[in-house]
């Protein structure tokens, strides 16, 4: 992190690569993302979260946007270039997991989950780089949390994703599967674009309400997966996203996910701890 001071001519370089990389994420979700909930609902999964939770991207794109822009105007301290190239790879990512995500063939998915995980990787390896919660004596890491924790959000959204991913993979290639939560009727020839949407999002949400809410030890994997992960990294704000998919899961709050809930909050606390003890 290069103190507001001392900034290079081109210190602006990276914030402006990030925001380019998440342009080119947002045309994605627009031109291709049209059949992502309806295959989420194909092959929905017990541990799926309602679709509230994914009301996550609003605040990971809203702070993308912001620290990436406060960064440009170079008045506060500004994450290495490292960063924020992870950071737009991580976008890109994103943005070539949207037309993967399709069950016309099972190597389409495959590709998506490759993508999807790799770009966690690139979000958890910046956060990892970034050190923001690692105590120093210098003032410069003092606003480090507030300019990384969009970064570490999505990085912790999209592992968590990554299992949803995961989950779906496994069940479009079982053949015995039940793979329609509901039949979406054709487009009408009277009927919008912007209406047929709103019916098959409305199929959608109607059959989600009726889902069983069913307990999935999957839940218990990704909150240990979480938890590690979290720790490795020395950021705490990884495991959040974890926490918030678990309280949207239509079986909360059964016992087994209150556990998962401390176990990701263990993880949480053990991030803090790593990164004070590297301070010392």
């Amino acid at each position: 992190m290069e103190p507001a001071d001392s900034l290079s001519r081109d210190y602006y370089v990276g914030p402006l690569f990030t925001l380019a990389c998440l342009l080119v994420s947002v045309a994605s979700s627009s031109f291709f993302g049209r059949n992502i909930g309806e295959i989420s609902c194909r092959y929905r999964l017990d541990y799926s979260p309602n679709g509230r939770a994914f009301g996550i991207w609003g605040i990971i794109y809203t702070g993308c946007v912001v620290v990436c822009v406060v960064e440009i105007t170079g008045l506060v301290p500004v994450l290495s270039s490292e960063v924020f190239f992870l950071w737009g790879g991580c976008w890109l990512f994103c943005s070539l997991w949207v037309p993967l995500f399709d069950d016309r063939r099972t190597c389409l998915l495959g590709g998506a989950l490759v993508s999807i995980g790799s770009g966690a990787g690139c979000a958890l390896a910046g956060a990892a780089v970034a050190k923001a919660w690692v105590p120093s004596q210098s003032s410069v890491l003092s606003l480090a949390p507030a300019l990384v924790w969009p970064l570490s959000l999505l990085g912790g959204w999209l592992l968590t994703a990554s299992a949803l991913n995961v989950g779906i993979l496994l069940k479009a290639t079982d053949p015995d599967s039940d793979k329609s939560c509901v039949v979406v009727a054709p487009q009408k020839a009277t009927e919008s674009d912007l209406q047929f949407e709103g019916r098959r999002r409305a199929l959608i949400r109607e059959a989600n309400a009726k889902a069983p809410a069913n307990v999935a030890f999957e839940v218990w994997i990704l909150a240990f997966v979480v938890a590690l992960v979290t720790i490795l990294v020395k950021d705490p704000v990884v495991a959040l996203p974890a926490v918030w998919a678990i309280f949207n899961m239509r079986a909360f709050p059964a016992a087994e996910y209150i556990y998962a809930v401390i176990v990701c909050s263990l993880g949480l606390v053990g991030a803090v701890a790593s990164a004070i003890a590297e301070s010392e």
